[in-house]
């Protein structure tokens, strides 16, 4: 009942419907009673329905953030760097702190790095809480560093992107944090070591 439906559009199959809600797509009987998750495949057109629509959420979606201006990120390593990343992070995770870590070595090497707020526990958590007062600190990256070092954080509240940050990271595909992308649009997954991700970036 308090799903955001998006689009509802008639299928090839009789009675069954697509619906869009979120990032997410449902495939429901015309009646309503029914609701089924998972892979439809097209046997005549030996295509999988879901992961054309993935696709499809995730092409928008990098244009989507090809257009998102960079002060509607948190941006820190080497701020007039030629190569980036955009790195979808949480502020309690593990492998988040760990690559928060190597931004000042990333930063000698060039990069620079684009941060988007993504909560994985949600947007009525501890975690969005946290990622909001981040955003809203009068110094972005030192409120970043004093969150991921388990450090206490001044509560703050503002006007913020962090729900467009969690909504658009969906689109793209994001599963778990930290998710890292280079400007290229070349998804790199979780962590990398510096110099690693510095060789990805064709930076020395």
């Amino acid at each position: 009942p308090s799903m955001e439906i998006s689009e509802v559009a008639q299928t090839e199959m009789e009675s069954v419907y697509e619906v869009t809600a979120g990032s997410e797509t449902l495939y429901v009987y015309s009646q309503g009673k029914f609701v089924m998750i998972g892979e439809v495949f097209d046997a005549e057109r030996r295509v999988s329905w879901t992961q054309e629509k993935r696709e499809q959420f995730r092409e928008d979606a990098l244009v989507e953030l090809s257009a998102l201006p960079e002060s509607d990120m948190i941006i820190m390593g080497d701020k007039n760097g030629e190569r980036y990343v955009t790195v979808f992070t949480d502020t309690d995770c593990g492998w988040c702190q760990k690559f928060h870590k190597d931004v000042p070595e990333l930063a000698r090497g060039g990069l620079k790095v684009r941060y988007m707020m993504w909560p994985r526990a949600g947007l009525n958590s501890d975690s969005y809480r946290e990622a909001v007062s981040v955003w809203c600190a009068d110094n972005q990256g030192a409120a970043m560093t004093t969150a991921k070092n388990r450090q206490e954080l001044e509560q703050r509240e503002c006007e913020n992107p962090v729900s467009e940050h969690y909504a658009l990271g969906h689109r793209l595909g994001v599963q778990g944090t930290p998710f890292v992308m280079l400007d290229d649009g070349k998804v790199l997954g979780g962590y990398l070591p510096p110099k690693k991700l510095l060789s990805e970036a064709g930076l020395n």
